[in-house]
């Protein structure tokens, strides 16, 4: 996997005050830190952050859709009628109502069986697969995930010091049988998915590629950790295409993280894991040394959201805000990336391009931010074996934060620069 410091957007940053070099004695940092695995995003977000720039780097949500009035009029109800249990601390596992709350959210999604014991609450996902992570990954244990892949989980797994082998990523979702292939050969400690809509890809798996994945798990004895960021985010087809790999489980091999960061707004940082009960117990003990708990006023907050009907009634408009520019993006790539392929998501916030054959989407990244346009180069979503050509000339390219004039403007831009970038490469 390609590491932060690769890309051309962090080269001559500056590192900030230097303070080590005053202290005369030698001061050692433990091996784990300094092996630590930074995330690409989060630095090409960092290196933006306050500039007037286009971004399609970070899958951030339309600021539009945040339901302020609602959770404004909420937090004072609550404040008020309440303040000293949502301003106090709270359990490690979880607000109790909430856990009940999601309980019976799930089993709406088709997770049945689920009680607020198999449930625990995490600060957003990215905590969450930490977590997760923490629980099960030993030093030189393999894992598996997508092909591309999420980096935020690549950097989780590899810090905790997990071998990882990439899985490669299909239109209906992970290549089952090349994942076979390798779970014959040596058992994986688990495989990390995102079925719905998946991040950076944007694909969505097939039904039956869910079911014969936990056959799989269950035949070859791995536990399949589960990423539903997007499943509320569907465009186009049923229900039933998004119901999680999790429905599928009947003996417990299915850790399950489901987020508000997408649906209500991330700020909020709420998150669930569900999974069985020693599972649970285990994350809520990792979990008390971590933060100690998730916020009271927050969980309180989503609680209230939810129950209240607000979250069911926003999901609608939320989605035709996301399918438009959805619409608008492939658009503006059909008239300014000619010669690039994608697979047009059904949901989600991302495009997955493949660029002409030898395009360096790197060298692109440096030029594109000096005209202020932002993306991610699509190599550093790809772990474990693979091919470096290949991955150099792919790129994500997230919709879901920008207007739909600003993804045209945005797009007009990066097209010249991309194809003057493909011009001088073929001469």
């Amino acid at each position: 996997m390609s590491s932060v410091s690769n890309l051309p957007v962090l080269r001559g940053l500056p590192k900030g005050p230097q303070i080590w070099r005053k202290i005369k004695a030698p001061m050692e940092y433990s091996h784990f830190a300094q092996n630590l695995q930074p995330s690409a995003i989060r630095a090409v977000s960092k290196a933006i952050h306050g500039k007037k720039v286009i971004s399609f780097a970070g899958g951030m949500p339309h600021s539009a859709t945040f339901p302020q009035a609602e959770l404004t009029a909420l937090a004072a109800e609550i404040l008020e009628s309440r303040g000293a249990e949502a301003l106090q601390y709270g359990q490690t596992q979880g607000y109790h109502p909430l856990l009940e709350t999601i309980a019976k959210y799930l089993d709406g999604r088709g997770v049945a069986g689920v009680k607020p014991e198999n449930l625990l609450i995490a600060a957003g996902s990215q905590q969450a697969i930490d977590l997760v992570a923490r629980i099960l990954i030993d030093p030189g244990d393999l894992v598996l995930m997508e092909s591309p892949g999420y980096p935020g989980a690549s950097g989780a797994f590899l810090n905790l010091g997990a071998r990882l082998e990439g899985i490669p990523v299909l239109a209906d979702g992970p290549d089952l049988e090349a994942l076979e292939r390798i779970v014959k050969r040596e058992r994986p400690k688990f495989f990390y998915v995102t079925p719905n809509f998946a991040n950076p890809a944007g694909v969505l798996m097939s039904v039956e590629k869910r079911r014969h994945l936990v056959e799989m798990a269950e035949r070859y004895r791995f536990w399949i950790v589960e990423d539903d960021a997007y499943g509320e985010i569907m465009f186009e087809g049923s229900t039933a295409d998004v119901v999680p790999v999790k429905a599928h489980d009947h003996s417990g091999c299915v850790i399950y993280m489901q987020t508000f960061s997408k649906t209500i707004a991330p700020g909020l940082r709420v998150a669930a894991i569900a999974a069985p009960v020693k599972t649970t117990e285990l994350l809520e003990t990792v979990k008390q040394t971590a933060d100690m708990f998730t916020s009271s006023l927050t969980q309180i907050l989503v609680n209230e959201f939810i129950v209240r009907g607000h979250f069911a009634a926003r999901l609608p408009g939320l989605r035709q805000v996301y399918k438009s520019r959805r619409d608008a993006m492939e658009k503006a790539l059909r008239e300014h990336f000619p010669g690039t392929r994608w697979v047009t998501p059904k949901g989600g916030f991302f495009f997955w391009l493949e660029m002409p054959e030898d395009t360096d989407t790197q060298a692109l990244l440096a030029p594109a931010l000096e005209s202020g346009v932002a993306f991610m180069p699509g190599n550093c979503f790809f772990v474990g074996h693979f091919d470096a050509a290949e991955a150099a000339r792919t790129v994500r390219l997230a919709y879901s934060r920008e207007s739909e004039a600003d993804i045209a403007k945005g797009l007009s831009e990066l097209g010249r620069l991309a194809n003057r970038l493909v011009g001088a490469v073929h001469g």
